[in-house]
C-alpha cells in the first residue's frame, strides 16, 4: 500500500472540487432539459466558469493553469461519458457547446 499521493489524487486537492462540482452540475441540468425537449445538443453561458474572467481569459493562452485545467476536467468528465464538448468564446465569456 502506498502513502504517498498519485499524481491523478495531487491535481484534484489542487483544485477547488466545489467549483467543479457546481459547473458539472448545471451542464448536467442542462443536458437533461435538452434532451427532454428532444434535442441532441445543447450551449451553455450561464455557469460560473463561462462568466468569469479568468476562466475566458485561460481559453487563448499556451500556459496551463488551474483555470485552464479545472475547465478541462469538466470537459473530460462529459467526454468520457460519449459527449462532445467544446467551449465557443465570446467577447468576454464563454459558451459550452455539449453535442450527443
Amino acid at each position: 500500500m502506498s502513502y504517498f499521493p498519485t499524481a491523478d489524487d495531487s491535481r484534484t486537492a489542487a483544485t477547488n472540487n466545489l467549483t467543479l462540482y457546481n459547473e458539472i452540475s448545471a451542464l448536467e441540468k442542462a443536458i437533461l432539459t435538452a434532451t427532454k425537449a428532444g434535442k441532441f445538443a445543447t450551449t451553455v453561458s450561464n455557469t460560473y466558469m463561462a462568466t468569469n474572467s479568468d476562466y475566458f481569459n485561460a481559453l487563448g493562452t499556451d500556459v496551463t493553469n488551474e483555470f485552464y485545467n479545472q475547465m478541462n476536467m469538466v470537459s473530460n468528465y462529459f467526454i468520457n461519458l460519449g459527449y462532445t464538448v467544446s467551449r465557443t468564446a465570446n467577447t468576454s465569456t464563454f459558451s459550452w457547446v455539449i453535442n450527443w
